[in-house]
């Protein structure tokens, strides 16, 4: 049986260069500057949007964030050239998970405060959605990066 690789030096060639595509792929999903910067505003009216009162226009900051969203995965695309799908497993899926997990909390402990009628929890609840929008984007992208770097 004949190989192509002719001894060490090309096998340690060859790896190296994967480890380099590996890299190169990872910086490539990694998302644009301003992803973050719109996620977190998304996440901030989405928790504060509980807190603004009753009626069929409280959901409106929602129906409008999702055709935000919608757009922001758009020009992720056009920004990298890369399609982000559903993990399959790994670090990335895991921090997925906690990532849906935490924006159920953090919209059900958003809610109890509803009746409250206090301008200032709102700013406070904003300000914890945009923070934790932020960290969920750097959070994804490190588990994304990581689990392509463990790959092969």
């Amino acid at each position: 049986m004949e190989s192509n690789v002719d001894g060490p030096d090309d096998a340690e060639r060859s790896l190296r260069q994967i480890a380099d595509d590996q890299a190169r792929l990872a910086g490539r999903m990694a998302a644009p500057w301003w992803y973050g910067s719109v996620v977190g505003p998304l996440l901030a009216v989405l928790l504060a949007s509980t807190l603004v009162g009753d009626g069929w226009w409280r959901y409106l900051p929602a129906l409008l964030g999702l055709g935000v969203a919608f757009g922001i995965d758009t020009g992720h695309r056009r920004a990298t050239g890369v399609v982000r799908r559903a993990p399959r497993g790994g670090q990335a899926l895991r921090v997925g998970v906690l990532q849906v997990a935490a924006v159920v909390v953090l919209y059900c402990v958003a809610a109890l405060f509803a009746g409250m009628q206090e301008p200032l929890l709102v700013v406070a609840v904003a300000l914890v959605g945009f923070a934790a929008g932020g960290a969920f984007v750097r959070l994804s992208d490190r588990a994304l990066e990581g689990d392509l770097r463990r790959a092969v």
